[in-house]
């Protein structure tokens, strides 16, 4: 603490301003007491971590008039992220000095993180090196973004086990995601997102507007900090529903244009421009690095932006949830059919003479809007409705 005490009649005394920082220990008090003593006695007492930590809030405010920043943009902050085990001390400590200097909050929300864990239960801890390996072993084997990406897996306040698993996961994740934005990479040649191209198949029109959803729901969990919610939703989508349902099928579009029209073949390649822009967006957050490399790569032509982390992506106000819905019954069909080929032992590029698709009349008319992409990508010759 930067106080001296007067050695005859025990005033104290403080630093001038610009001599913070100073340890009274370590230098002599250069003042004259008013009772003409120059001899002082150090404070030998010190400030614990917080009491810096908790004006943080007014340092950013500093920091903010340097840079011609208005300081009213700072006072309250939006946002206080911090783990659980520090609430009595950082929270409370700055929550009272905000109130003692300034009469206001600190910041309008506080977002309460969990613990990294080790195998054993306790938490990782630098001081205590009781993790199997440090983070600069983990960027000598893995990128940054996997190691990321691998850790966002607990909901708020919850504590999560790091495990080797977790991160290999992360690792194929975004292999798949480099070799899907490699694919539609491909299919851009020649391809101008300014061309008056009408997206008209029912299966684009189904990706699109779950698509739609998706963001909404995404927002949702992102506007109350559910990150690792928001992240296994993306996930489900990214995997699920474009990869294995809607990728299968445009493959069969584009590698087969004596069955597809160029404006069928243009309304794919259209709807995997728009969408997979949007999949980078929503896992820009997330994973920054692969996601700019790969906007810039297939976007930095078209799309008016020097980064995908300076895109925003639009809030749907209205969803087709009947487009959605065929989209759930679709691939219940797509997933009866692949399952019994996988049953049967046969390969899934086996020719069928027909399959049978269970529909109700509002679905029948959606699917035979779709019944060329469907007898594609699964290889049948025609489809019996019951």
């Amino acid at each position: 603490i930067p106080v001296w005490y007067c050695a005859q009649c025990g005033k104290m005394q403080l630093p001038a301003l610009e001599e913070l920082p100073i340890d009274p220990i370590r230098h002599q008090c250069q003042a004259k007491c008013e009772c003409g003593s120059k001899l002082f006695h150090p404070e030998t007492s010190v400030f614990d971590t917080w009491v810096t930590s908790s004006i943080s809030n007014y340092i950013n405010e500093q920091n903010a008039s340097l840079h011609n920043i208005k300081a009213d943009k700072f006072s309250p902050m939006t946002l206080r992220t911090q783990a659980h085990d520090i609430v009595r001390t950082w929270a409370f400590y700055s929550i009272l000095r905000s109130l003692y200097h300034s009469n206001t909050i600190p910041w309008k929300n506080i977002m309460l993180c969990g613990l990294v864990l080790n195998k054993s239960g306790e938490k990782i801890s630098k001081s205590d090196g009781n993790s199997l390996v440090s983070p600069n072993e983990l960027l000598l084997h893995y990128p940054s973004d996997s190691i990321r990406y691998s850790l966002i897996k607990a909901k708020l306040g919850n504590d999560s086990c790091f495990d080797m698993i977790s991160l290999n996961n992360s690792q194929k994740h975004l292999i798949k995601l480099w070799n899907v934005g490699n694919f539609v990479s491909s299919h851009m040649e020649g391809f101008s997102s300014e061309e008056c191209i009408e997206i008209n198949q029912i299966i684009d029109l189904w990706i699109l507007e779950k698509l739609k959803f998706v963001i909404q729901t995404v927002s949702h969990k992102l506007d109350k900090y559910e990150i690792a919610d928001a992240k296994k939703i993306i996930d489900a989508f990214f995997r699920h529903d474009f990869c294995s349902i809607y990728l299968e099928i445009v493959k069969a579009r584009l590698y087969n244009p004596s069955i597809y029209s160029i404006e069928e073949q243009s309304s794919a390649k259209k709807t995997l421009y728009h969408v997979f822009l949007e999949i980078l967006k929503l896992y820009a957050p997330f994973v920054p690095h692969i996601t700019e490399y790969l906007f810039l790569k297939i976007y930095s032509g078209s799309v008016k932006s020097k980064s995908v982390h300076l895109l925003k992506w639009d809030i749907p106000q209205s969803i087709d949830s009947q487009i959605i819905e065929f989209g759930q019954a679709f691939d219940c069909e797509l997933s009866r059919v692949r399952k019994k080929k996988t049953n049967s032992s046969i390969s899934q590029k086996e020719s069928l003479p027909e399959i049978v698709v269970h529909a109700n009349e509002q679905h029948k008319n959606y699917f035979q809007l779709a019944e060329k992409d469907l007898l594609t990508c699964t290889h049948a010759k025609r489809i019996v409705y019951k």
